[in-house]
């Protein structure tokens, strides 16, 4: 509930340190690692790593910063520039031109790039992107028409895929035929 806040760590290592931010909101933020250490002769030295970002309610990146031998600390910036990759698998009874005579399951599937930090979350909207929602599992579409899915994922260095979009057509009313005759 305060604007600053702080974390200390009494008689840090040397060495790696892992630093995992999670949005509480959304907009900018600064976290500050700072080392303070007093030499022998009283002198007090400080080193100062800063990271700066954009926060998205709710998504957690990672950062990571290391305590070197003289007290330096240093922000090791992630290696982790490429979005995951969403796919989406469609389930239902297949009718013809692509279309589905029954509901359908949607399933979403993310991977990350194999040195990547970790899929963080998906998300799909189905009002054009108007809304989105957080994908938890795989869901049920219902209502007849045409459908735009739109999709993305994003991974825990923040790297955000390029929303895509599907297309789901339902028609589960079978059509209806009258035939007519004329006695004569």
């Amino acid at each position: 509930d305060t604007i600053n806040e702080f974390v200390t760590i009494p008689h840090p290592e040397q060495g790696e340190y892992k630093i995992l931010k999670q949005g509480t909101g959304n907009g900018s933020y600064r976290v500050e690692s700072v080392h303070i250490a007093e030499d022998a002769s009283g002198e007090v030295r400080e080193s100062v790593a800063t990271m700066t970002g954009v926060a998205e309610e709710n998504v957690i990146t990672e950062e990571q910063v290391e305590l070197g031998e003289t007290g330096e600390v240093v922000l090791e910036t992630s290696q982790d520039t490429v979005a995951p990759v969403t796919t989406v698998t469609l389930a239902g009874t297949a009718g013809t031109n692509d279309w589905y005579k029954s509901d359908v399951t949607v399933t979403l599937s993310a991977t990350d790039n194999e040195d990547g930090s970790g899929v963080a979350k998906s998300e799909y909207s189905l009002d054009e992107g108007a809304s989105w929602n957080t994908y938890t599992g795989p869901f049920f579409l219902t209502e007849e028409g045409s459908i735009a899915l739109q999709y993305y994922s994003a991974d825990t260095a923040g790297n955000k895929e390029t929303i895509k979009t599907e297309t789901i057509k339902i028609d589960k009313t079978a059509p209806e035929a009258k035939i007519m005759f004329n006695h004569v």
